[in-house]
């Protein structure tokens, strides 16, 4: 268990607790990083987060059918323009919602979520490997959970049977 007690500067002391967050670099494929982003991936309200506001995001997405998009995620016209700014203004809340802080940013401010990557909008992409990242971290940290617990059930098992073969 990581927790700590430690003067601060200012002879207060401060409390450093292990809450499983942690920092993701985010980068592109040539491996630039454009972002930095913080969150708890094993809190489990992340899972009801997002399934509860995945909805919201297909909304927006489906809000955006007919209108002219550049491939950099620009509108091609200004009523696509007008489209798009109020998407991203529908988009970020719901975004920062899931992830449970200000976290937008850190996706998207060097690229529009509106950008086509391989067919897709930028966004989706994003949510597909915050998904991905969110499952596969739950499934490695119920297999140290597992592990912890088989060891205790296994102490339990061997006093069990060894009361058994003395029957008391």
């Amino acid at each position: 268990m990581n927790a700590n007690v430690t003067p601060a500067k200012d002879e207060l002391f401060e409390l450093v607790v292990d809450d499983g967050y942690k920092a993701y670099p985010i980068k592109n494929l040539v491996g630039m990083q454009i972002g930095t982003l913080y969150f708890n991936p094993t809190d489990f309200n992340i899972v009801g987060r997002f399934n509860e506001h995945i909805g919201e995001l297909q909304a927006v997405l489906e809000g955006l059918d007919g209108a002219s998009i550049n491939p950099d995620g620009s509108g091609g016209d200004e009523d696509a323009q007008a489209i798009l700014e109020g998407a991203t203004a529908k988009l970020e809340p719901i975004f920062n919602e899931i992830l449970g802080g200000n976290f937008f940013d850190a996706f998207f401010a060097k690229t529009s979520p509106f950008a086509i990557t391989q067919g897709n909008f930028y966004v989706e992409n994003a949510v597909e490997v915050l998904a991905n990242l969110i499952t596969n971290t739950f499934g490695e940290e119920t297999k140290k959970i597992d592990k912890r617990v088989k060891k205790y059930t296994e102490q339990y098992e061997k006093v069990k049977a060894k009361q058994g073969k003395t029957g008391k």
